[in-house]
């Protein structure tokens, strides 16, 4: 066979449109053992773009063949070209920013294909200048770029409200001065510049009309006007002051008018004062609201607000009485306001009553003193006092000299009563086999099964069924080491001494157990026996004979030795 080695691989650019010609494919390598006969190839005139597998052949003198290939690649690396839209220009149509433009359409060509045309215009043009950069990327990934200039220009005038006209009083001769005019509402898409007026310094007598311009940003300009109308209407200018009053004996104070005025004046001259209102009692006790109203000789009225302070300093009248209490099994006793006070009187009404003790101990046993405040509205404060005795009538349990409700051990073993579940019978060990929070000492059911501990055979185990399948006296809750060997078996399927019952050989798991016929023949062997024979051969495919007698032998520990032994009757009757 011939050989052949290809020209290297060759990458080349795009020369004619999106494909490349005139591609120089270089010579192959041929050797034969006799002669070569021809040498040829596939490659294209025109290369497209992207990679071509040019086969080589060559053919001996004998007419054997042998090929290889050579890959040509061509890639485009011509920038694509773009021309922007024309700049342009646009009023502002959402508020003070252009939304919603419509740019025009770039214009691109390259040499293979356009893949994409993008710009990074913003969703909103702010007002002035905006470059938006166009970019336009081939399908070789290729780009160029172009700018766009977009121009946003404000040409909305701004809005203006006046403020409202004005009514007002003469205050500098005919004339009015220091007006305030208020504030006009203005409005722009984009900004407010300034805002002006060409009212005068002094406002003469009748209506003057003040014209209001405001600017924008822009330099656009809106008017509006308001109209000030002067007129002598001048009000008289009251001037107050607080004062304080307190109640008299009888739980009232008058005032006048000249408590609360502080030289009210008018331009003209005054004709009459009344404050109101004028009398307080005890129901006014503190801060109240007084107008005094004053009316000038044109009969122009105005009023102003004044602050009496109505007080009370008269002290209630505390009266008491003496109480008797005894102290209760927590060796305590308690006592409120109203064992205490006895007819305590204020001429304006009591606010709280309150006593100096309200809990008595053991250490209080006798004669106490007990202070009664009695605190009126005002806060006016009476006081006096009254005796309690305190007694106790409890007994001594562990005669030590402590009366019960007073001593915190009444069995006196060394467990405080609060924390003792004897509290009066002395067991320091605190012994609870029930946990029922009652010692076992006073406890006549000590494992709580509800079978008193004299009738119980588990006193210290649950058992309220009291079972005892030995009849030992011992209940089998109790009776869990013993083994006892049941001495029937009836497997009829009702449930009832279905299975042979070695009770308690759970506790001996190296057991072995055999039953023998009278014959002495072994019908029945477990290693282990864990209560599940039912009758049968040890095959349990077979029963053994009905209303027959068989004898047992168990190993418990299975060390070759008797431990148990006996008759065993099988029935199934």
């Amino acid at each position: 066979m011939p050989t052949i080695t290809v020209p290297t691989a060759i990458t080349a650019t795009t020369d004619t449109g999106c494909t490349a010609t005139t591609i120089i494919l270089g010579n192959a390598i041929t050797t034969d053992n006799c002669s070569v006969s021809n040498v040829t190839n596939d490659a294209p005139a025109v290369f497209e773009l992207g990679t071509t597998t040019v086969t080589w052949t060559v053919t001996d003198g004998a007419g054997n063949i042998a090929t290889a290939t050579q890959t040509v690649t061509v890639t485009d690396t011509i920038l694509p070209t773009i021309t922007a839209p024309a700049a342009i220009t646009i009023a502002t149509n959402n508020d003070c920013d252009a939304i919603n433009v419509d740019l025009g359409t770039a214009v691109t060509t390259d040499n293979c294909s356009v893949a994409s045309v993008t710009n990074d215009a913003p969703n909103v043009f702010n007002l002035g200048n905006t470059t938006v950069t166009w970019t336009v990327n081939d399908g070789a990934g290729n780009t160029q770029t172009a700018t766009q200039i977009v121009t946003v220009v404000d040409s909305e005038n701004p809005t203006i409200v006046a403020p409202a006209d004005l009514t007002l009083n003469t205050n500098t001769n005919c004339t009015a001065t220091g007006v305030n005019l208020g504030n006009p509402i203005t409005t722009d898409n984009c900004n407010v510049a300034s805002v002006t007026n060409d009212a005068p310094t002094a406002f003469d007598l009748g209506n003057t009309t003040v014209t209001w311009t405001v600017t924008d940003g822009s330099g656009n300009t809106q008017t509006a006007t308001q109209i000030v109308t002067i007129v002598d209407n001048v009000m008289p200018i009251v001037n107050t002051q607080d004062i304080t009053v307190n109640l008299d004996t009888s739980g009232q104070v008058i005032i006048d008018f000249s408590d609360v005025n502080n030289n009210s004046t008018d331009n003209c001259a005054i004709a009459t004062l009344t404050v109101s209102p004028s009398i307080f009692t005890c129901n006014e006790l503190g801060a109240n609201t007084v107008v005094l109203t004053v009316t000038d000789v044109n009969g122009n009225s105005a009023t102003a607000i004044a602050t009496v302070t109505v007080i009370d300093n008269l002290q209630p009248i505390a009266v008491a009485q003496d109480v008797t209490v005894s102290l209760d099994e927590f060796g305590e006793a308690f006592i409120d306001v109203d064992m205490i006070e006895n007819g305590s009187t204020d001429n304006c009404g009591i606010d709280t009553l309150m006593i100096s003790e309200t809990m008595f101990t053991c250490d209080n046993v006798g004669l106490n003193t007990v202070t009664l405040t009695i605190t009126d509205n005002s806060g006016n404060v009476g006081t006096t006092t009254a005796t309690v005795t305190v007694v106790n009538t409890f007994g001594d349990n562990d005669n030590d000299g402590l009366l019960d409700n007073c001593d915190d051990d009444d069995d006196n073993d060394g467990v405080a009563d609060v924390f003792d579940n004897c509290p009066l019978t002395a067991n320091p060990d605190q012994a609870d086999n029930d946990d029922d929070g009652l010692g076992d000492l006073c406890d006549d059911d000590d494992d709580n099964d509800g079978v008193l501990d004299i009738e119980d055979n588990c006193p210290l185990t649950f058992n309220p069924g009291q079972e005892d399948r030995d009849n030992d006296g011992i209940g089998d809750a109790c009776d869990n080491v013993e083994v006892n060997i049941s001495e029937a078996v009836t497997p009829n399927g009702d449930g009832i001494n279905d299975i042979w019952m070695i009770y308690n050989i759970e506790n001996h798991p190296n057991n072995t157990v055999r039953v023998f016929n009278k014959w002495g023949s072994e019908v029945f062997f477990a290693r282990g026996y864990n209560n599940t024979w039912n009758g049968h051969y040890n095959n349990y495919t077979q029963a053994l004979p009905d209303s027959a007698a068989y004898y047992y032998q168990i190993d418990l520990d299975g060390d070759g030795s008797v431990d148990k032994d006996g008759w065993l009757y099988i029935t199934r009757q």
